[in-house]
């Protein structure tokens, strides 16, 4: 009943996390960039802001499909995604920034800083949740060798591991006739 639970409102802990990580990268930016003291007219811009940078890519992060999926199973289409929606974020922030609300005194340093540390933060959570699945998963079975090399033989692998119905099972290599 508990698992059903979280599994049916997980989204709402990713969007908090996600926000939470929007700050921080942003607040980390403007720390970078004036070397740990924000001077006081940076502080109000940068506070002003905020909600609208949260606003603009939680918006974005929806077609990205940043909210759906399980960390666990994080790939290289995953990365792709998170690099695709804080660029796309970044430059709608830009332009809500510079051309709708004409504040010509926010650093374009932060622009660039504050991308590449939030494709960090998010990325790496990811990948950091997908590792601790999989250093977990260290499992003693019987040995298999799968005939493939390819995809489909990668495949095979990654749901033998995800996979708790396999869990008599441990790869140890590939076969293939090519």
């Amino acid at each position: 009943m508990l698992k059903e639970l979280i599994l049916r409102y997980r989204r709402i802990p990713i969007v908090a996390f996600h926000m939470a990580m929007i700050v921080l990268a942003n607040y980390l930016a403007f720390w970078i960039r004036f070397d740990g003291v924000i001077p006081a007219h940076e502080k109000e811009v940068m506070l002003r802001m905020i909600p609208w940078l949260m606003l603009i890519r939680g918006l974005t992060f929806v077609p990205f499909q940043l909210y759906k999926g399980l960390w666990r199973y994080t790939g290289i289409w995953d990365l792709r995604n998170v690099i695709g929606g804080v660029l796309a974020s970044t430059l709608l922030f830009y332009i809500t920034v510079h051309w709708i609300f004409g504040i010509r005194n926010y650093p374009l340093s932060i622009f660039i800083i504050d991308s590449l540390l939030l494709i960090f933060l998010m990325g790496g959570s990811r990948l950091a949740r997908r590792l601790f699945y999989g250093l977990g998963q260290t499992k003693e079975g019987r040995r298999l060798l799968i005939y493939g090399a390819g995809d489909a033989g990668e495949m095979i692998v990654r749901d033998i591991r995800n996979n708790t119905s396999f869990h008599s099972y441990h790869p140890i290599g590939f076969v293939d006739d090519d």
